[in-house]
């Protein structure tokens, strides 16, 4: 038997709702003990937070690069003139591996993520204007 562990990375303008399965409400519990036999699928929902701009937004002109990397990346803040509030890197786990708040305000910048172990992660990048985030393998 195989456990599968599936990471759900919600958003700053979101917050969850329920699990369904099959259109059917399941459970309003953020965390909720699945079976998965059969082709099952289950499905989060998530309401969006009015007020707060949307993820599209900032992560238009945010780059990333390069992907996969393994020693440092480069942040593209391209005409983002208000700057990032944060830069996080989440391995596959959830777990928060490098954070970096308030960053110098310039139009790149350069993570070094040297000390990471090979494999995905999610880099995400807060600004005033929304949250951007994207997919990074380390090599």
């Amino acid at each position: 038997m195989l456990d599968y562990l599936f990471l759900l990375i919600g958003v700053r303008s979101s917050e969850f709702f329920e699990w369904q399965e099959g259109g059917v409400t399941v459970s309003t519990d953020s965390v909720y003990d699945f079976i998965a036999l059969n082709n099952r699928t289950l499905i989060a929902i998530f309401d969006f937070i009015e007020g707060v701009p949307q993820i599209s937004d900032i992560a238009k002109r945010i780059i990333v690069y390069p992907n996969p990397a393994n020693g440092l990346i480069t942040i593209s803040l391209n005409k983002n003139p208000n700057g990032i509030e944060s830069i996080v890197v989440i391995d596959m786990f959830g777990n928060e591996v490098i954070s970096v708040m308030n960053p110098a305000k310039a139009d790149f910048y350069s993570l070094d993520i040297s000390q990471l172990n090979p494999g995905p992660y999610v880099v995400r990048i807060v600004a005033p204007e929304g949250i951007a985030n994207t997919r990074l393998i380390v090599k």
